[in-house]
């Protein structure tokens, strides 16, 4: 069963993927203006994506 928290996440991060195929590279500072979350949600969905192949974590965002 899938909890609300499971379907905002993956909701995020097919966001930030739609931006990454678009413009190359995210910053972490607009990611959170634009999704209206924490920077610590930014940097947890970061890591998710980094473990499944989807970005690259860099200082200051992540690139495709």
């Amino acid at each position: 069963m899938w909890r609300f928290v499971d379907l905002l996440a993956n909701e995020r991060q097919y966001k930030i993927q739609l931006l990454l195929k678009k413009n190359g590279a995210v910053s972490t500072s607009s990611l959170v203006t634009q999704l209206g979350v924490s920077i610590e949600t930014i940097r947890r969905d970061f890591l998710v994506m980094e473990q499944q192949g989807l970005l690259k974590r860099v200082h200051g965002g992540a690139v495709s």
